[in-house]
């Protein structure tokens, strides 16, 4: 992979090409192209045959002892440490007029032993610091399959809580209706009961009113007359009786308005994210954003901006610190300082 060296300070993506003075950044072809039409932009080709930052590479001789891709007659006995390139004596004139106090003479530089330990010692704490960052980050990664893990059963318990509750009520529910169908059931049956009995003594008396009429019983017909006078009166109050019993509660199912009007309107989740970060006791409720103090990241993206290398583009850093101050508190969260610092770094 290319290092941030090796690639446009604009795009990022391309390979260096050339070189602007004014937005005082390395170029790709695409980017340099761009600003060489642009009005007041003064850019010129880089030599990028001979790459200082591409790795260690095994030659023969020294860089100042090898000929100039673009002068081949000349040794790159020069370096530029405004554009960061080794150079000959011809580009100075052709390209690097204004960088007087940016050349180096590499005859008249050493670099001992001491000098190359530090230097490798430097490196070495550096890449044991990315390898300290690198296991947190597989520490990282566990922890995150842990909380996804975490956060989906803990949903799925939940849910069904929820729905073992919902059952309840339903059978809650319907018990209710049952029971209330079973006592118009009960009712109905026992004025059922008490109709088919009057009914059966009625057609019974009937029964022998007729017969004691064709035979002529006279005597008999005057006596069961007078009985039946006498159960006029009851069975007239049964027939009322039953009448009167011959209804029902009638039911039906009416919806909870409250439970309906949460489930609804009211209640847009069954639950929220809670996020925490690492380090730190304060949690946010609210999905997809972490708070962070104000001020404090503005202080702080301020200071990063300041002490950005001298190649860093002066003009983009003057337009973020106007847009850091703009910024509406309100929208100012980490996703901001990580997008920002993806940009520039």
């Amino acid at each position: 992979m290319a290092s941030n060296f090796e690639n446009c300070g604009f795009c990022f993506n391309e390979p260096v090409f050339g070189f602007c003075e004014n937005c005082t950044v390395r170029l790709g072809k695409k980017c340099f192209e761009l600003h060489k039409n642009a009005p007041g932009h003064i850019t010129f080709q880089l030599d990028t045959s001979k790459k200082l930052a591409s790795g260690p590479l095994i030659r023969e001789k020294d860089i100042h002892q090898q000929k100039c891709s673009l002068h081949v007659t000349e040794n790159l006995a020069l370096y530029c440490e405004k554009h960061d390139a080794t150079v000959c004596g011809r580009c100075i004139r052709t390209n690097h007029m204004i960088c007087k106090d940016s050349i180096v003479d590499l005859h008249e530089i050493t670099f001992d032993k001491q000098r190359t330990s530090e230097r490798i010692t430097t490196l070495k704490n550096l890449e044991q610091e990315i390898c300290t960052i690198e296991k947190h980050i597989e520490e990282n990664l566990k922890s995150n399959n842990e909380c996804k893990e975490t956060y989906l059963n803990a949903i799925e318990k939940y849910y069904k809580e929820l729905l073992t509750r919902l059952d309840k009520l339903v059978s809650q529910s319907k018990n209710a209706g049952n029971v209330r169908y079973a006592q118009n059931e009960e009712n109905l049956k026992k004025v059922q009961v008490k109709c088919k009995d009057t009914k059966r003594h009625i057609q019974e008396q009937t029964n022998t009113i007729q017969e004691l009429s064709e035979k002529n019983q006279q005597k008999h017909l005057y006596i069961i007359s007078k009985r039946l006078e006498k159960e006029l009166q009851n069975l007239n109050s049964v027939i009322r009786q039953s009448s009167l019993e011959n209804t029902i509660v009638k039911f039906s199912f009416e919806r909870n308005s409250k439970l309906q009007t949460l489930l609804q309107n009211t209640i847009q989740e069954i639950g929220t994210l809670q996020e925490a970060c690492e380090g730190s006791d304060e949690v946010c409720d609210q999905p997809g954003i972490i708070q962070t103090d104000i001020p404090s990241a503005r202080s702080e993206i301020a200071v990063w901006l300041e002490s950005r290398p001298s190649n860093t583009n002066t003009k983009c850093m003057e337009v973020n610190k106007e847009w850091l101050e703009t910024r509406p508190e309100d929208d100012f969260i980490l996703a901001d300082i990580s997008c920002f610092s993806a940009v520039y770094s």
